[in-house]
């Protein structure tokens, strides 16, 4: 313990090289490059809206007000609480379901012996290379063919089959220890059991990690929900912000816009200041055996 607390003392008393003075100052740059946009937006959003593009543009409000606010939520063609809804609705609906089918997924293939097994899943995962836009048209038919296009539906089924997730947690399930499911086997359990009892409740960090990087992803999308959904009063939040301009809703100024950008990026920022963690944790814990 005493050798330790040397160790400790020493290294605190090692003077600052120039190099890692120049990672510090490069890291305090590029946190500044990185808030300052942040910060004039927050600014801009309680500045009074005729006072948001007078030089020089400051990081901080020149006058305080919630005019950009309150255009937001008393203007008749702005639906923030309708899109709110929805965004959690489909996040939490595809982030659920992808979760329990990726780990179906991921557990057959890594687990479970079959014939063609690992071509299956060396097929599934060259998708990964084939564009969302190179399958936009079929999508949008088999949508409109069932009559669900600007329903739920239409946003939450195409996101479902998500290799990213299989294979993240096919990589955890390969390098989980064999010795926990034999003997739980040679105690009468059956796969399933296995599967739901042994296996699930040791790998919450990468669950957390797909569910983590599922639901920024869909939260996120603006291209396959504009093109799915035509009622405003159905849209997610990043569309309804990103179409709230004077070519569509006539709105008064970039202030608005700027209040817009806020109240999308706040519910982003709170979740991945809680979660960042749990984010690199379970990245960290997949890793890359195959």
């Amino acid at each position: 313990m005493a050798t330790s607390s040397i160790a400790i003392a020493r290294h605190a008393r090692q003077p600052l090289s120039v190099k890692r003075l120049g990672l510090w100052i490069l890291a305090v740059v590029t946190v500044i490059l990185v808030l300052l946009p942040l910060a004039y937006m927050a600014s801009a959003s309680i500045t009074p809206e005729s006072m948001v593009e007078i030089w020089p543009l400051l990081p901080w409000p020149k006058r305080l007000s919630s005019e950009n606010f309150n255009y937001l939520v008393k203007a008749s063609d702005v639906f923030i609480g309708r899109w709110y809804i929805n965004s959690i609705l489909i996040s939490g609906a595809v982030t659920a379901l992808v979760v329990a089918i990726s780990a179906i997924t991921a557990y057959g293939f890594a687990r479970l012996q079959f014939p063609g097994r690992d071509f299956l899943f060396y097929i599934c995962l060259s998708t990964l290379m084939v564009p969302f836009q190179a399958t936009l048209l079929p999508i949008y038919l088999m949508m409109r063919n069932t009559q669900l296009l600007n329903t739920y539906w239409a946003v939450i089924l195409p996101p479902l089959a998500s290799v990213f997730g299989t294979f993240l947690l096919r990589q955890f399930f390969l390098a989980f220890p064999r010795e926990l499911e034999e003997a739980a086997i040679c105690d009468g359990a059956g796969k399933f059991t296995v599967f739901w009892r042994i296996l699930l409740p040791n790998s919450s960090s990468a669950l957390t990690a797909v569910a983590i990087i599922t639901f920024l992803t869909v939260w996120n999308d603006v291209f396959w929900p504009l093109i799915a959904l035509s009622d405003p009063q159905m849209y997610t939040l990043p569309i309804g912000l990103s179409l709230l301009n004077q070519e569509y809703y006539g709105t008064p100024g970039p202030g608005v816009g700027m209040a817009a950008g806020v109240l999308g990026s706040v519910p982003i920022l709170i979740f991945f200041f809680i979660f960042q963690r749990r984010i690199v944790e379970g990245i960290a814990l997949t890793g890359l055996k195959g």
